[in-house]
């Protein structure tokens, strides 16, 4: 749980030809992109902005920047979709990644 917001367990495969992982939710999230204390609380900062974007059910999040590994500026997105039963309260994390918003020069 990540505030009111819910991130399943999910599954994940490897996609052969280009490599990639395949899947949904947590186990995808950490094959693909990695889980640490700091993408927590990243995906929490989020989470705790207004949203950037609708589109159908899903509604995105963008975080603070942060410098990536490789220099460039990323920020963390997060999409989620909303949870019926708690009208509006609590949303179910669907993909979260660092995300380049400025390259290195």
């Amino acid at each position: 749980m990540v505030g009111h917001s819910g991130l399943r367990w999910g599954w994940t495969w490897p996609r052969p030809e280009p490599f990639r992982w395949g899947g949904w939710e947590y186990r995808h999230i950490a094959a693909k992109h990695g889980w640490a204390l700091s993408d927590q609380l990243a995906t929490q900062m989020a989470l705790n902005l207004p949203p950037v974007g609708r589109r159908a059910m899903l509604i995105q999040y963008l975080g603070p920047e942060y410098p990536g590994l490789s220099g460039a500026i990323c920020k963390r997105r997060v999409v989620v979709v909303p949870v019926p039963e708690y009208q509006g309260r609590a949303k179910e994390i669907i993909n979260v990644r660092g995300e380049e918003v400025q390259s290195v020069p």
